[in-house]
């Protein structure tokens, strides 16, 4: 209903069942939300009426006729730089973050969205928080692929990260009795705080969780 009444967004209609799904249990509390790629502003302006009206919603672009599309008196802000500068997303996270939410709908350059999760992941992206990228299906179109890995084959690789504290170990490594053995298990920081991976049609979302070993236990 959002979108239907502000003409300048942009999304396809598929998308707004997945933002539901991933997003409806932010909106009753103020959440703080970094959103790379404004365009026509709209969406901006469909998030801050989504959410939590005392909610910041932060938009970022390369192009600089963006910043009239800031309302800073309802806390939707704009700020010039780009996805690929880690300095830029680094000032954006010290003045604004860290964040509830992280949504690129950017460049769809595979190489932008990958310095962009490197950049926001670990130091912007608040424990609890959502990682969305969207249009994932420009990284099946030649003009946006200028990575030697495209970003959803990144993205692919994850799932094996989350799998990590396995990986050489059997079961009984697991067992509740036997859990000091590898208590100490040293975890990359990825796996040690990815919570899931859910993918869809064109979108991909990360969910940031501290995790803790797993136990298994034989009764």
């Amino acid at each position: 209903q959002i979108f239907s009444a502000d003409t300048n967004v942009h999304k396809w209609h598929h998308y707004f069942g997945i933002y539901s799904k991933h997003f409806e249990s932010y909106r009753s509390r103020p959440v703080k939300m970094l959103e790379i790629g404004v365009y026509r502003g709209g969406s901006l302006r469909m998030w801050k009426e989504y959410f939590h009206p005392k909610s910041t919603i932060v938009g970022i672009d390369i192009d600089k006729s963006c910043q009239a599309h800031e309302i800073a008196a309802e806390q939707v802000h704009v700020r010039i730089g780009s996805q690929s500068d880690p300095d830029f997303l680094a000032e954006v996270n010290d003045e604004f973050g860290p964040f509830d939410i992280i949504l690129d709908d950017g460049s769809h350059k595979t190489h932008h969205q990958i310095i962009s999760f490197g950049a926001l992941f670990r130091s912007a992206l608040k424990e609890g928080g959502c990682y969305m990228v969207e249009d994932m299906h420009t990284n099946y179109w030649i003009m946006y692929t200028d990575s030697p890995e495209t970003f959803i084959e990144l993205s692919k690789q994850m799932i094996d990260m989350l799998h990590e504290p396995y990986l050489d170990r059997g079961e009984t490594n697991f067992r509740h009795q036997h859990s000091d053995a590898i208590k100490e298990l040293d975890l990359s920081y990825l796996s040690a705080n990815l919570g899931g991976i859910s993918f869809y049609d064109s979108i991909v979302v990360f969910d940031r969780k501290k995790r803790h070993l797993p136990k298994s236990e034989l009764r």
